[in-house]
């Protein structure tokens, strides 16, 4: 296997991180509490779907601003014609169009973690 070289970190000047606190209770149940900061202007980087990985992970897309749910459908696309395997760890917000929100990328993945 070739190894490909991406930047993968983009640095945006006078921008916030973003955050996420997850809250426990004792139960187990977790809350999370999260500042999109840069994830707003979150873009997959040119040529990265082509990396000849095994695995291709997405972490919870649906923090990603503008990218969710058409850029991340798209990009799950072109990773399922080339034989990729998926996998998606969602971060549902609850609310009356989360299901239709998800059925297309859920679709497309082999792995799925809610």
């Amino acid at each position: 296997m070739s190894k490909s070289r991406f930047l993968i970190l983009t640095l945006l000047p006078g921008r916030k991180s973003p955050s996420t606190v997850v809250l426990n209770d004792a139960t187990g149940e977790r809350s999370f509490v999260h500042y999109p900061g840069t994830d707003a202007d979150f873009a997959l980087p040119a040529g990265v779907t082509e990396v000849p990985a095994r695995l291709f992970h997405f972490a919870a897309p649906e923090l990603l601003g503008s990218w969710w749910p058409r850029g991340s459908t798209e990009a799950a696309r072109r990773l399922r014609a080339l034989g990729r395997t998926i996998s998606l760890d969602t971060f549902v917000a609850p609310g009356p169009t989360a299901k239709e929100d998800h059925r297309e990328i859920l679709g497309l993945v082999d792995i799925a973690m809610p």
